[in-house]
């Protein structure tokens, strides 16, 4: 199976169309009949930067922070809970469900129309999720059928 993970559900519902993937899974996933193809979304702002209160300790001052290290700066988006960043179950149930269907693929493909933001977003998804399989990415400039299937 190869999975594809699009950017927004505009974007999911694009090349759902243009690979002709119009049955829909218990997940609200695109797929084909086959199901050799499946076509997910997630939302843009799934991964975002940590607020800097995360590696504050929880404050809203910070005196001086000579370099903010590379593993706080994206993320799953947390909130913060009496001073502790907890990522909510919503977020986690999203993560468990790429898991799942990265499990099941053979090739992991992003689907995106953005730039190095949106590539950042695919590598912190992929290494959320535990993606072992190969990966790919679909950078989209318009959202015509021709240009998705080619």
């Amino acid at each position: 199976m190869n999975l594809v993970i699009a950017h927004s559900t505009q974007i999911a519902f694009a090349v759902s169309r243009a690979l002709n993937c119009t049955d829909r899974t218990e997940n609200g996933d695109y797929t084909n009949d086959t199901g050799s193809i499946v076509i997910t979304s997630v939302e843009p702002s799934l991964v975002e930067p940590a607020p800097y209160q995360y590696y504050a300790g929880g404050s809203d001052f910070i005196k001086t922070l000579p370099f903010i290290p590379t593993r706080y700066l994206y993320g799953i988006r947390a909130y913060n809970e009496n001073g502790k960043f907890k990522v909510s179950d919503e977020d986690k149930s999203t993560v468990i469900r790429l898991h799942a269907l990265v499990e099941q693929a053979a090739e992991v493909i992003f689907a995106s129309n953005n730039g190095s933001e949106a590539q950042a977003l695919f590598a912190i998804l992929c290494q959320a999720a535990k993606a072992g399989c190969r990966t790919s990415r679909m950078w989209l400039t318009t959202l015509s059928n021709r240009s998705i299937t080619y």
